[in-house]
């Protein structure tokens, strides 16, 4: 077994060469950001693998995929590892040049641009938001004149919420045309969707054999949030509570619609409308941003990341997470205010809290958040039922704003 590993994750946590068969030979093509500083253990995280290459700017820099492309050749290797969203469609493309069995590059476009994606899902049924692609104002405009305001215009292959923006009225389209979203004669690459009010769900889970083998969903406040500075909330559902099969089954019929591909962790996004349904949103074919990982792990004592890469590289046996939970989860992110960070706690000591990082240090210049995984400190809490997690994350929120000193520019 010879692998290529596409990698951006913290190499402290993701320990590819201890995951894999005894013998497997590992290339790891990695970004600088997931090293530690310190040199000695930044050694320690690369030892093992065979070959390794590290770039800046890693999410989008071009060199990532010529250097694979150009130093390895067909017959090189048996599989390419890829989880991170930057990584997925290159990935795709990197095994079709290598020859490489895997996510075929029309799979990974149709779980990257959302447009594809939809186009996949409204072929086959599967009830979403009315939507046409964006590549001009004039384009837009046709689009808005058919739904009304509002809508949501966002990029077709960005994460996170990345530039996404809700157009409520005229001027809020005038706002979007200044800012540059449209640029000279080349077509851009957005997605409108009819803004429809919803509950968010997000369902987490792994797809085996081309089907969904394992899930859970959890209930989210706003992805917008990072917009109008609220923390991102989420709690897992309580296993009696009916939307989790509801959840399962549409997710289900988004996995039948595309071109799903045999092995992947996936994240899926669901709104639900009194008037509307349930609706699908999008999915992504990787692990869940912000604390979704960190807290499917705590709850179920199984780390979907390692999961996968057991499998990828034929070291793992198939069987799934449990089917229930040891104990429900939730975590919120506190957004980053514009400032320079004076005080902030180290260290929680409210009970009921299973991780606390503070992701800024004091003197740290702070701006605002541009995605929905923007934070200045997170909480993973677990408890026995829904209610208890809301109650200590709202403590957890409340504790650390009054624990929080921002200098204003």
């Amino acid at each position: 077994m010879r692998a290529l590993i596409l990698n951006r994750f913290n190499l402290a946590s993701t320990r590819y060469h201890e995951w894999a068969q005894p013998g497997a030979r590992l290339v790891l093509v990695t970004s600088e950001s997931g090293l530690s500083g310190d040199p000695d253990e930044r050694v320690r995280q690369l030892a093992g693998y065979e070959r390794v290459e590290i770039f800046d700017d890693y999410d989008e820099n071009p060199a990532v995929e010529d250097f694979c492309i150009t130093q390895f050749t067909s017959g090189d290797f048996d599989r390419v590892l890829a989880m991170s969203e930057s990584d997925i469609l290159r990935a795709a493309r990197i095994r079709e040049a290598l020859g490489v069995a895997g996510q075929s590059v029309a799979s990974a476009l149709a779980f990257r641009d959302k447009v594809d994606m939809k186009n996949h899902c409204l072929t086959s049924g599967v009830p979403t938001a009315k939507f046409a692609e964006v590549r001009n104002v004039s384009e837009l405009r046709e689009f808005i004149e058919a739904v009304g305001f509002p809508v949501v215009v966002k990029p077709r292959r960005e994460a996170g919420s990345i530039g996404v923006r809700v157009l409520r009225a005229e001027k809020d389209l005038n706002d979007l045309v200044v800012e540059g979203y449209f640029r000279g004669q080349d077509d851009a690459h957005l997605i409108a969707e009819d803004y429809i009010e919803h509950d968010l769900y997000h369902i987490d889970g792994l797809i085996f054999g081309g089907r969904m083998l394992w899930s859970w969903t959890s209930h989210m406040s706003s992805t917008l949030g990072h917009l109008v500075n609220e923390p991102l909330r989420s709690v897992m559902l309580a296993e009696s509570d009916p939307m989790l099969e509801r959840t399962r089954s549409l997710v289900g019929a988004a996995l039948d619609a595309l071109p799903t591909p045999d092995l992947a962790i996936f994240h899926a996004e669901l709104f639900d409308n009194g008037s509307h349904g349930l609706l699908f949103n999008e999915i992504a074919a990787r692990v869940g941003g912000a604390k979704v990982h960190a807290t499917l792990r705590a709850a179920f004592g199984t780390a979907l990341i390692e999961w996968y890469v057991r499998q990828e590289l034929n070291s793992g046996d198939g069987v799934p997470p449990p089917s229930s939970p040891r104990t429900l989860g939730g975590f919120t992110m506190m957004r980053p205010l514009v400032g320079i960070l004076r005080e902030a706690p180290e260290d929680c000591p409210l009970e009921g809290i299973e991780q606390y990082q503070l992701g800024a240090e004091i003197g740290d210049r702070l701006e605002p958040a541009e995605a929905s995984t923007d934070s200045i400190a997170s909480f993973v809490v677990l408890g026995k039922d829904t209610k208890e997690i809301h109650r200590v994350l709202d403590a957890a929120e409340g504790w650390f704003t009054s624990n929080l000193s921002i200098e204003p520019l």
